[in-house]
């Protein structure tokens, strides 16, 4: 694929998740009501502050406006309403599992992986003997449902489309990209596998699915110019030209849409750094405080990636905090010395 140059000072602007306050004043109800709908299972996954503070996303004010119409439009009540809104197919509890990327290791009982995907040197022929071999061994298993997540830009997302094929007679086989990269990629799918294990619903894992996937942020601080433009002549000679009269380079991107864009560059890592830490303050504002989990990854940058875990550490103290040198795929992918940062 190739990378698009695209520079913008924000990353997003326009608000990822609503107090009930907000979203009463949105839709025109009460408080009371909205919490009824949530007591009631008709608002799954809500998310909750650490002060166990209500927090609502698109996707539920979506929700919230089907069952005022299927109340107010065809006066039904909320049991039948309930029942229209989460068809649940009977299905085994042990008969849906999941397949991904395993770009940050897995130790997950619910995360079934193929052994050297993730090498950057498995020739796509192998990929694809492996992701078919693992379908086939968790077929043979009983599962009949399987969800198959994968990097964005990760050569096992076609992998596994085409191993799929062969075995969609037997099990419903789901390839899902994550729009997201290295620790994003991992956060994302760890969650569903959390949701998956607590309640082994097609239902609820779709639902978390479709939820999440706008709440993962990728933001990376690299000083590799090649992740901004296609690699063409005369971007070629435009390195070489910075190289020779820049003292340092350290480019901030998030990826989005499938492709890093530039937010921003600075001259040395300290100021480089201290963007991230106000970007990742901006989104947990867009999220009305709520940030469940940050994934940071890093590439020969182990001091300053130590730095702003304790950064994190201290001001979001409910989060879950992880730090992890970069797979290869990771450092193939983005090359030079960087710093991930990735929220959900």
């Amino acid at each position: 694929m190739t990378n698009k140059y695209i520079k913008t000072k924000a990353l997003i602007n326009e608000r990822k998740l609503y107090k009930i306050s907000q979203l009463t004043s949105l839709l025109g109800i009460t408080a009371r009501t909205v919490r009824y709908y949530d007591q009631l299972g008709l608002l799954p996954n809500v998310k909750r502050t650490p002060g166990n503070m209500r927090l609502f996303d698109e996707q539920d004010i979506a929700l919230i406006q089907k069952i005022r119409y299927f109340q107010e439009k065809e006066f039904l009540p909320l049991d039948v309403i309930k029942g229209r809104l989460f068809k649940e197919t009977a299905t085994d509890s042990q008969s849906i599992t999941i397949v991904a990327d395993n770009l940050l290791g897995n130790n997950h009982p619910k995360i079934h992986t193929v052994p050297g995907a993730d090498s950057i040197d498995t020739p796509m022929p192998s990929r694809i003997t492996g992701y078919t071999n693992c379908f086939q061994s968790l077929i043979s298993q009983g599962f009949t449902t399987i969800y198959s997540y994968h990097s964005a830009l990760s050569p096992n997302l076609e992998a596994a489309t085409i191993a799929a094929n062969t075995h969609q007679a037997s099990a419903k086989i789901h390839i899902l990209p994550t729009h997201s990269v290295g620790g994003g990629h991992h956060l994302y799918v760890t969650a569903i596998a959390n949701v998956l294990q607590a309640s082994d619903s097609e239902n609820e894992v779709e639902m978390y699915t479709e939820k999440n996937k706008g709440l993962v942020l990728d933001v990376f601080m690299s000083d590799n110019l090649n992740l901004l433009f296609p690699k063409t002549e005369t971007v070629t000679k435009l390195q070489q030209d910075l190289d020779a009269q820049r003292s340092a380079f350290n480019a901030i991107v998030t990826f989005k849409n499938d492709t890093f864009q530039l937010i921003d560059y600075y001259q040395n890592n300290t100021d480089a750094i201290d963007s991230i830490g106000l970007i990742i303050e901006e989104e947990a504002a867009l999220r009305a405080g709520y940030l469940n989990a940050i994934a940071i990854t890093y590439n020969r940058l182990y001091a300053e990636a130590n730095a702003l875990t304790n950064q994190f550490k201290s001001a979001y103290p409910k989060a879950s905090i992880s730090v992890t040198e970069a797979d290869s795929h990771t450092q193939s992918m983005i090359q030079g010395d960087f710093i991930g940062v990735s929220v959900l």
